[in-house]
């Protein structure tokens, strides 16, 4: 397992226009960039893999908010720039880690894919980017 490094700041959805994103109000205090999920009330909350019940709706957190506070947008499917790549290949699955809203390149306790790396061209460059896919369950 490695922890995989997301820079706040560098978070951005790339292709917008062909992204699903939504806005929950935070029920805990999130910053922009980590795991998410729908809990009970309705409300994001920090996603943990030792912990499954977390492990519903998982989604990226693109902003930054305190508990309470509304219109946190969070990213079910799109790539998404800001997540250190470079250890990886193509297609390779990034996970949920057992840190409560970390990603890792190894499963934790229990097992949950959040997507996998893919090519982006950026001004004529390929890139890795981290394709975001979630589901409702």
């Amino acid at each position: 397992m490695s922890a995989i490094t997301v820079t706040a700041a560098q978070v951005a959805v790339l292709y917008p226009s062909k992204s699903e994103i939504y806005s929950l109000e935070a029920a805990e205090a999130i910053t922009k960039g980590q795991a998410v999920y729908v809990n009970a009330n309705g409300k994001a909350a920090l996603a943990d893999a030792s912990a499954a019940g977390t492990l519903v709706t998982v989604m990226i957190a693109l902003d930054s908010k305190a508990a309470g506070e509304p219109n946190l947008s969070v990213l079910k499917t799109g790539f998404l720039a800001g997540a250190t790549l470079t250890g990886l290949a193509y297609g390779d699955a990034v996970y949920i880690s057992d840190t409560a809203g970390g990603l890792d390149t190894a499963a934790g306790t229990v097992s949950k894919v959040i997507g996998r790396v893919a090519p982006v061209n950026q001004a004529g460059s390929i890139q890795k980017a981290l394709y975001i896919q979630s589901d409702w369950n």
